[in-house]
C-alpha cells in the first residue's frame, strides 16, 4: 500500500510571563485545530495529519491560541468566516521534516533478494 498521509511534529519554545501555564491549542498550516502538548517545561510539541502529495521538506508556521482563542476560532471556522481574523497569542515557526515519498519495499523483499544475490555462483549464470 502506498504511504497516503504523514504526521509532522514540531517542536518549539515559549516562555509565559505567569506561572499559570495556559491549555494551547495550534491552527496547523491547512487550518486545521490541533491540540499543542507540553514535553518539558517551557517545551512544546504539535502534530498534525498532512496528505504526502501537499508535504514538504522545511517549516511551517503554527498559530498559536489559548482556549478562549480556540473557541473564537472554532466558532469563525464553523460559520466559514475569515480564521485570520481571530488574533493568536503567538505565530511559531517549526521545522518539519518532510515524507519518504519512493516507493516502499518490504524488509524481508530486500533482504532475500540480497541473499539471492550473493548465493548465485558464476556457473549458476550460465
Amino acid at each position: 500500500k502506498a504511504l497516503k498521509f504523514i504526521f509532522p511534529i514540531g517542536e518549539f519554545s515559549l516562555k509565559f510571563s505567569s506561572e499559570v501555564k495556559p491549555n494551547l491549542f495550534a491552527e496547523s498550516p491547512y487550518g486545521k485545530i490541533v491540540p499543542v502538548a507540553r514535553v518539558a517545561e517551557n517545551q512544546y510539541q504539535v502534530n498534525w495529519i498532512e496528505d504526502v502529495k501537499r508535504s514538504s521538506n522545511g517549516s511551517a508556521v503554527v498559530r498559536l491560541f489559548e482556549e478562549e482563542g480556540y473557541s473564537t476560532l472554532h466558532k469563525v471556522q464553523r460559520d466559514r468566516a475569515k480564521a485570520s481574523n481571530v488574533k493568536s497569542i503567538t505565530d511559531v515557526t517549526v521545522t518539519t521534516e518532510g515524507a519518504y515519498k519512493r516507493p516502499w519495499i518490504k524488509a524481508e523483499l530486500k533482504r532475500q533478494v540480497k541473499v539471492e544475490i550473493i548465493t548465485l555462483s558464476p556457473q549458476d549464470v550460465i
